[in-house]
Order: structure tokens, then sequence, then C-alpha cells
């Protein structure tokens, strides 16, 4: 991940079913980062709906109500950035491959080391970071496409907003 990213841009949605392991997660990463906690798959997208400021979701897989696996595909359909970290303490093969195949990008067998996983999620979450600056530039770009006048003489006829003028100035 990027040093130079401020820790308090982080934010990270933990999904697990245990009141203790969600606990033990807060503990661990509230100082470093803003964390949201759901006990299912559902109240995670809950939790989704009404926060765009989270970049990564670390769900377990096995939960009442809505599992990881439902989870992950649900939003994935809504946000395809959204980055996944699946943990899970019955993580067999087939988990991990179903899980990589929805859209998560790492695996934790429970125990997980804290470390490990700390890394991973600053490192989606800073992945998720520049995939948003991108989106914004090229929309950003696009919209000053808008207020060409004349292709010919490279014409612009430019509004009162600063961050068109460094699109287009090159």
């Amino acid at each position: 991940y990027c040093e130079d990213e401020s820790m308090s841009e982080k934010t990270v949605l933990f999904v697990d079913d245990e009141p203790a392991i969600r606990a033990n997660f807060e503990r661990r990463f509230a100082k470093k980062m803003n964390v949201f906690l759901a006990a299912d798959g559902a109240e995670a997208l809950k939790v989704l709906d009404g926060n765009d400021s989270i970049q990564v979701v670390v769900t377990d897989i096995r939960m009442p109500n809505m599992d990881g696996f439902e989870l992950i595909k649900s939003s994935r359909a809504k946000n395809p950035e959204l980055g996944f970290i699946v943990v899970s303490g019955h993580g067999d093969y087939e988990d991990v491959v179903r899980a990589m195949r929805l859209g998560a990008r790492n695996f934790f067998q429970k125990p997980y080391d804290f470390s490990e996983l700390e890394e991973a999620i600053l490192f989606e979450a800073t992945r998720y970071i520049m995939l948003q600056r991108e989106k914004d530039d090229k929309s950003r770009e696009q919209g000053a496409v808008n207020y060409l006048v004349e292709v010919d003489k490279l014409t612009y006829l430019i509004p009162n907003d600063m961050d068109l003028v460094s699109t287009i100035a090159f």
C-alpha cells in the first residue's frame, strides 16, 4: 500500500456473526482506520447502503440470514470496485475458489495474523481509492469535452470550475 495515503481515509466493514470476534477486530483496528461492524450479510448490505465511504469488506463465510458468498455477490453488483477479503474458520479449497470467483481478492484462515490482515486491508483500501480517483478523472475529462466549442482551434468555453481547467490545460 502507499505510505503517503492518510490512515484516516481507510474505511472497512467487518462482518462476522460472533460478537467477540467483531469486538476484537474493532479493538485492533479502530485507531488505525474507520471501522463499521455487521453480524451477517443482510446487516452488512444495510451498512453499505448507508455508507459509501466504505472501501473494503472483510467477511466471514458461514453466517445466519445471509452468508459471505451472497454478500459479495450482492455488494459487487452495486459497487464492483469494492475490495473483499474473506476470513473463515471452515475455509476448504472449494470455499476459497468460490470466494475468489465471486470477487474476493484475499482469503484468510481463522485464526489469522492481524498484521497480515491489516496489510491486506490497507492494500485494498488504497486500490479502491486509486480506482475512484481514476473514475473521477475520467468523468472530469469527459465533462471538459462537453465545453469544447471549436475543434480546429481547440477553443473551449470554460465555466468557473478550476478542476476543469487542469484537465484542459496541457
